[in-house]
Order: structure tokens, then sequence, then C-alpha cells
């Protein structure tokens, strides 16, 4: 058997500087798709006007901008290229990859939103349409094999925000989600594109959320229910004083957690099983004891106390800002805390990363390789190259050349400490083998 890595597809993401298939379609030779050429490294446009990183008030909004043709706008030549300086080397154990969602440092636009929008139309074709599909209708060429279907723009509901129910996000919001990503869907992080680029696909996001009204003219949600009011989130109160039984209660009788989420916690309550989206797709409630790696904006009690005040758009998850008192959203939030449960450091890494979105464990090929057995499979040494720094290996090893010719998209560098990638192959090495399949060259 020859030594090689693993090779996956990364969710959507330009492929780094460093990759030997910099400006090769292969997944337009191989599915026929001209928007996959752009998948797989393209040149990201780049603006002069991205040198501004100064913190946004917290209440600064952007007026939306005017909705897209229908037809779709024409991709805007790309500005002059912009290099910005490299971040800092990352504590050891801490992870460049991912800020969490509130801790976010939001930059105000670097320019008018108009302008943005045209620069964000290339960005959005090269790093966001192969899932969220060319109109933001989540029905990219990726869309069908992601574990969790991606956003679809065009219904106007976006799970992630600060404004209260019923608005559309503030324009901050979308850039938290972009910067940290949401690595448990799929979504990588892009906190390595420009502030520029940033805003740039935010703009274009908002542009692409619109619909067709009953007497056939277009209207966009950002218009029709703008941010107008943040939520405010005040201070916690001091988790030794929490009252387990009061939180208790309300888990179970009074906000009836208990009948999605289940008496433990687990998502497995009475009512999980006929749970769906606003477009009428299933959906899993959440299993509350594994909330430190699957809540996508933040397991601690100030994140839970921000979603039970604005609930999910799109999700059966409600607001409970009239039907619960403040200090009653507290109490639940520390509950739902007191059901976490102990995750080996190593399974968190896996998790956090969002490798779930890309392969499966003992189920078979997803995006990616089965990694059930891949300890066994792989050299030790040649996978911890592979997790350190994917595309240098793509440049210097033959199998792994021939590994993204069977996956079809390399997979990108996550920036991993030295201690994440020995905590991820001890994780990898606790797996159970899986059968080797013929003719595949990740077997």
């Amino acid at each position: 058997m020859s030594r090689s890595t693993e090779s996956t597809v990364g969710a959507g993401r330009v492929a780094r500087s460093g990759s030997p298939f910099p400006r090769v379609g292969l997944l337009a030779l191989a599915l026929a798709l001209p928007l996959a050429s752009l998948l797989l490294g393209c040149e990201r446009a780049k603006d002069p006007t991205t040198a501004s990183r100064t913190p946004a008030a917290a209440g600064d909004s952007i007026t939306a901008s005017p909705a897209a043709p229908a037809g779709g706008a024409a991709p805007a030549p790309a500005p002059q290229a912009h290099a910005e300086p490299e971040p800092a080397e990352p504590e050891e154990g801490v992870s460049a990859r991912r800020v969490r969602w509130m801790d976010v440092e939001v930059a105000p636009p670097p320019a008018p939103m108009e302008k943005l929008a045209k620069a964000g139309v290339g960005l959005y074709q090269q790093n966001c349409q192969v899932c969220h599909g060319a109109q933001g209708k989540a029905d990219g060429p990726a869309a069908g094999v992601l574990a969790v279907p991606p956003r679809n723009f065009t219904a106007g509901q976006f799970k992630f925000k600060t404004s209260m129910p019923g608005q559309a996000p503030f324009d901050d919001d979308l850039y938290r989600t972009l910067s940290s990503g949401i690595p448990a869907a799929g979504m990588p992080s892009f906190g390595d594109l420009t502030v520029f680029e940033r805003w740039a696909l935010v703009a274009h996001v908002k542009n692409l959320s619109q619909a067709i009204r009953d007497d056939g003219k277009p209207f966009n949600y950002f218009q029709k229910r703008p941010a107008t009011t943040r939520m405010k989130l005040p201070a916690p109160p001091d988790a030794a004083k929490a009252q387990h039984e009061r939180g208790e209660l309300l888990y179970r009788k009074v906000a009836e957690c208990i009948q999605c989420h289940g008496e433990k916690g687990l998502g497995d309550g009475r009512s999980a099983k006929d749970l769906k989206d606003a477009l009428k797709n299933p959906i899993k409630p959440a299993d509350l004891t594994r909330g430190e790696v699957t809540f996508k904006t933040g397991s601690r009690p100030e994140d839970i106390f921000r979603v039970l005040t604005t609930g999910m758009a799109g999700t059966p998850m409600p607001s409970y800002e009239d039907s619960l008192e403040e200090e009653d959203r507290w109490e639940l939030a520390f509950y739902v805390t007191s059901l976490y449960r102990p995750i080996d450091p190593g399974e968190k890494t896996y998790l956090r990363v969002g490798c779930t979105s890309c392969h499966t464990i003992g189920k078979g090929k997803l995006i990616g390789p089965d990694l059930a057995g891949v300890t066994k499979r792989r050299d030790r040494e040649w996978l911890r190259k592979w997790l350190a720094d994917p595309p240098s290996m793509l440049a210097t090893d033959e199998t792994a050349r021939k590994l993204l010719e069977e996956f079809l998209t390399p997979m990108p560098s996550y920036g991993l400490t030295p201690r994440e990638v020995d905590l991820l192959l001890g994780y990898l090495e606790t797996l159970p083998p899986a059968p080797e399949t013929a003719g595949s060259v990740s077997k």
C-alpha cells in the first residue's frame, strides 16, 4: 500500500496559494460545470480601500443596496491587487482558523455598498456559488452532497443575527458569519479574506435576498424588513447564583424545550422527528449535550441567551423575548450549559474544524473519503503533513494528486497548530476500521 494522505473538498473554499492547480478547472472537466474552475484557486479581487480595520460602532447599520436585476449582474472588473500584512502567529494550541461569532472584530465598510456589491459578484462566484448557487437559491453543484444544506438567500431567512425577531440581520451580522464561518455546517471561515472582500460578499448576498411579490414585482428582504433594533445583551448574572431547579422547570414545563430537545437534551424529543424548516425541509433539533461543538454561534450562557431572545429565523426555534422574562432566559441559558457532557479534545477539534461536513465515519464517502480506519491506511507522518499543510502536500506528493483527481477539489488549509494536528491524529486513531473499496485511491 502506498503511503499517502486523504484529500477532500473545502465546501466551496478557494484553494490557497501553494496549490499545484491554481487555475485548472478540474470540476469543470469532470462535471461540466463552468463555475467550478473558479473553485480551484482563481485569484480573488482585491481593493486598496481595505486598509481600514477600525471596529464599527455597536449600532451601526448599512442601508441595503438596490435589488440585483432578475438576470443577475455581470461580474465587475477586478480592482488593483492589494497585499495586506500577514497575521501574527497564533499562540500554541490556539488556531487562527476561527473566532467566535460574537467575538469577531467588525471593521466598517471601506467603500459605498453599491461599489462593494459590484465587486462581490466575482467573489461570490469564486467562494460561495458552488454551494449557494448562482442566484443564492441553495442549488449549487455541491449543495446536494453537503451534510447540512446551504442557506437559501432568496428566502430572506438568516439564523445568526443580533436584530430582533422579524427583522433582517444587521450588515455586521453577515460580516461576522463570513469571518467566523460555520464549521459544523460545512461553511469555512473566510477570515483570511480582506475587509473589502468580506464586505463585498455581504453586499452581494443582500442583493440576492430577494423574491417576487404576488403582483410580479421583485422586492428585497433587507428593504422590506430592515434591521432597526439591535438586541441589547446585558451582562450575564453570576453563574454561581443560577437556580438549577428554576432552569429545569423552564426547560421542561414553561418553554417546553423538552418537546424537541428531549429529556436529557439529546435532540430526541417527542416532536423531533416531525420538525421542518421554513422551506419544509426536515430539520433536527440540536443535541444540547454537545453544545460546546454543535452550537454554531457560541456555547457560552450569553450566546444561548441571545438565541433565546432572537430565535433562529427559518427554523422551529422561536424567540422567547415576549414569553420569558430576562431573568428566566438567563436561568434557562445556564440550565442548558449544565447539560453539556465532556468531549474528547481530539473529537472536539474534529467537530470544530467542521470535518463532518465532508467526511463520514463508517458510512462511506461524502465529499471526501470515509475516515473510518484512516490511520490504518495512511502513514501517521503523512497524515500529520497533510493536516498541517494540504496545499504543500498537493504540490509534492503524487498520491495526494491522484486523490484530488478522485475527489475533485482540494482540502483547504485550516491553519491548524501542531497541538491541534496531534489532537486530530489521536482522535482518528480511535476510529474503527472500514472495508476497503476496490478501485478507489482513497482506500
